[in-house]
């Protein structure tokens, strides 16, 4: 599973892998079926497939 989440861009990158690991935490725990899931952190304003699929 792919999670994707918006940050402020203001974040530093230590600040933004904190937030991505309290998410994929919550999410695995959650949702205990799953077996991995990859979290993918953007700035907001450009977040979710769209902003990937033109990079």
């Amino acid at each position: 599973m792919r999670k994707y989440i918006a940050v402020d861009s203001l974040l530093s990158v230590e600040e933004r892998h904190v937030i991505a690991i309290e998410v994929r935490y919550r999410i695995m725990h959650g949702l205990s079926y799953l077996s991995n899931v990859v979290v993918l952190v953007d700035p907001l304003g450009s977040d979710g497939e769209v902003f990937h699929t033109f990079l």
